[in-house]
């Protein structure tokens, strides 16, 4: 939640959507919580979760896998690329990631918010 308490970002399942945990953003507006907003598949890419406010504000910090898919069968060759990739510190498995919220508040902002 914004310090002042004007947006909050949260994960859901919400209105039903066939894909858990997405990223939303609902705007304080005349007292009363708007409706929530999707950030989008890109944000969603990799079952985003944990996520939290920098302290500007405006970007979003949460953890995810971001796989790459794989795609059987695999040669020997491949699997050892495979076994390397997976034990690489960015190998997209649980790590930190961020998005700014700039496009949301923007047009909050536009649309007066």
């Amino acid at each position: 939640m914004a310090p002042d308490e004007s947006f909050i970002v949260f994960d859901a399942n919400y209105a039903g959507k066939d894909r858990p945990d997405r990223l939303y953003i609902a705007f304080r507006e005349h007292g009363r919580w708007g409706a929530p907003i999707d950030l989008g598949d890109e944000v969603y890419r990799g079952a985003p979760g944990g996520s939290h406010l920098g302290p500007d504000h405006r970007t979003l910090y949460f953890s995810g896998a971001r796989g790459v898919p794989v795609h059987y069968p695999r040669s020997r060759a491949q699997g050892r690329q495979d076994l390397a990739r997976m034990a690489a510190w960015d190998n997209g498995l649980d790590n930190l990631w961020s998005v700014s919220l700039a496009p949301w508040l923007d047009a909050h902002a536009r649309h007066g918010g």
